[in-house]
């Protein structure tokens, strides 16, 4: 467990301190609810912020997890993975931390922009509702983020590895659907 804590970590530190990584992460779906959530007239519901907030926090969780094979990507391209595998810790660890921060990091990022939606009109729920969210998030977040390092791992090259998963994230939000419900369209 403390080889887990370790790498999870590491890629913590290396992302705080890359201020616009972190500003950017956060701009982006920030924007799609405030722009998106307040700027479209809307017929079919009162409140069009508690229809698109769920759908932006997941694909904050499904762009987060996704996004972080790279960081597998790039330890294997610059050689630190062969030296974590030459560690006397458990090879796991480095997979598992790996998941545990890309999970992390999403969660932070949909926790801004559940805030954000709070701040800007969207429904408050109860406890309970806010404990389901986290847990189905973090769920989300650690499925994406093992799928993303599962494809890191096998892929060798990392433009492969964002067409691959630029290929993931775009499909989802493609349907109409994703942004008003189909009995209105």
């Amino acid at each position: 467990m403390k080889g887990i804590w370790y790498y999870m970590e590491r890629d913590m530190i290396k992302w705080l301190r890359g201020k616009l990584a972190v500003v950017s992460m956060l701009v982006m779906p920030a924007a799609w609810l405030i722009f998106v959530g307040l700027a479209l007239p809307v017929k079919f519901t009162g409140n069009y912020l508690d229809f698109i907030t769920p759908g932006i926090l997941v694909m904050t969780m499904l762009a987060s997890g996704l996004s972080g094979g790279g960081l597998l990507m790039f330890d294997k391209i610059l050689g630190f993975l062969n030296k974590f595998l030459a560690m006397p810790s458990p090879r796991e660890d480095i997979l598992f931390g790996k998941i545990l921060f890309i999970t992390i990091r999403g969660v932070i990022q949909a926790s801004v922009i559940l805030g954000i939606s709070i701040l800007i009109g969207a429904t408050i729920h109860t406890l309970f509702e806010y404990g389901m969210i986290y847990l189905i998030l973090i769920l989300f977040g650690v499925l994406m983020a093992s799928l993303a390092t599962t494809i890191a791992l096998y892929i060798g090259d990392h433009d492969t590895l964002s067409a691959v998963t630029s290929r993931l994230t775009i499909t989802p939000f493609c349907p109409p659907t994703a942004r008003s419900p189909s009995n209105v369209m």
